[in-house]
């Protein structure tokens, strides 16, 4: 009906990563991915909803340049967004906004309008690959996106639909007290779906409120025990608590569910290190295809695990067959001198310290100064 159809968004943080935590973070789900697949339909369910109360075709008449009704026709919306419409598919942005900016000025009470600027603004923020946007600039879009979508959950109706797109707005602004309020809502209006406090649960974890994220987590496997995302959540959380043994248990699931997802084979490798089960965390990582099992993330776990095996050679022959595979990493060619290092092979720690320095890694410096010392015994 309205036409307008959210482009994907790039993706979110929904779990935070930081060098103490490699590889903490779940598969990462598109920004506003749910507000980008609801928004489109909420017009739809808002218009069904809501067109016979607020949009009567015999009680009102249509726009007209002298009215000054603060809620459009029905017809006034659909040729609004006819127009919004025909200016995206030419590829015109800047001009469907002006003609959003002023429907919503004219009308400031019309939902499904403040919904409509709210998807196009998304759409300004996320350009194709064609184009970029400077990530202020971006920034500044979704606020405004953000700020019409509460307009029009102020206006009404409130539904779980919105709140949740509303909610994915603010976690990707950074507000993530909005997010909650948002998503809390949303679950609070509809119980049955198990998106609500998955995201509810992602967001707590963020801020380290560890048991009530697991207990939404929780609810989101039992209302959905197919939803991978949940249970690698717990397994995250088990991790956090050091439980790893109960991290296995629901990492399992979850690679049962998406075997070839990298995050899940990195949590278990995590998991099964934890437990000092080398073995199984290499097998993990060993599972993966080769250019994921060469990231350094995944050499790094595996190097972990080596040398839970008092195998430090094995690690760097993993790192000596990333390099032969093409990983160019420099902090990975850093990582494979500062192994090749430890079991005494100086010379070519140095080689591969001064060809990370040469990529531009100054971290590399220090690497080097050590190992050109002539007393450096070079283990």
């Amino acid at each position: 009906m309205f036409g307008l159809r959210p482009r994907p968004c790039p993706r979110a943080l929904d779990l935070p990563t930081s060098p103490c935590r490699r590889g903490s973070a779940l598969p990462r789900t598109p920004i506003l991915l749910v507000a980008a697949l609801l928004l489109a339909g909420a017009y739809a369910v808002a218009a069904a909803r809501l067109g016979p109360v607020l949009f009567p075709r015999s009680a009102r008449p249509a726009a007209t340049s002298g009215n000054t009704s603060e809620m459009a026709t029905l017809r006034a919306v659909e040729a609004i967004l006819t127009s919004v419409q025909a200016a995206v598919q030419a590829e015109q942005l800047d001009k469907a906004r002006t003609i959003l900016d002023q429907a919503v000025a004219r009308f400031p009470r019309d939902q499904m309008l403040h919904l409509a600027r709210a998807d196009l603004l998304i759409r300004l923020a996320y350009p194709d690959s064609r184009q970029s946007i400077p990530d202020s600039d971006t920034q500044a879009l979704i606020r405004e996106a953000y700020d019409s979508q509460l307009r029009a959950l102020e206006i009404g109706p409130r539904s779980p639909e919105l709140e949740f797109a509303a909610g994915s707005m603010a976690r990707s602004l950074g507000d993530l007290d909005a997010a909650i309020a948002h998503f809390n809502a949303a679950q609070q209006a509809d119980r049955s779906n198990a998106s609500y406090p998955l995201n509810l649960a992602q967001v707590l974890l963020v801020r380290e409120e560890l048991d009530q994220a697991k207990a939404h987590a929780a609810v989101a496997v039992s209302l959905d025990p197919d939803l991978a995302n949940a249970w690698g959540m717990l397994a995250e959380i088990a991790l956090r608590q050091s439980e790893p043994r109960l991290a296995t248990q629901h990492i399992e699931k979850a690679v049962a569910l998406q075997p070839t997802e990298i995050a899940w084979r990195h949590l278990q490798a995590r998991a099964f290190n934890r437990l000092a089960q080398a073995e199984q965390a290499l097998a993990s990582l060993d599972a993966l295809k080769v250019e994921d099992r060469y990231s350094r993330l995944c050499l790094q776990l595996a190097g972990e695990s080596f040398g839970l095996l008092r195998q430090p050679e094995q690690a760097l022959a993993r790192y000596e067959e990333a390099l032969a595979w093409g990983a160019s990493d420099p902090e990975i060619v850093l990582d494979a001198a500062l192994w090749a290092e430890r079991v005494g092979q100086r010379a070519r720690a140095l080689e591969l310290a001064t060809r990370a320095r040469a990529a531009g890694l100054e971290g590399a410096d220090r690497v080097i100064e050590r190992l050109s010392r002539t007393e450096n015994p070079g283990g």
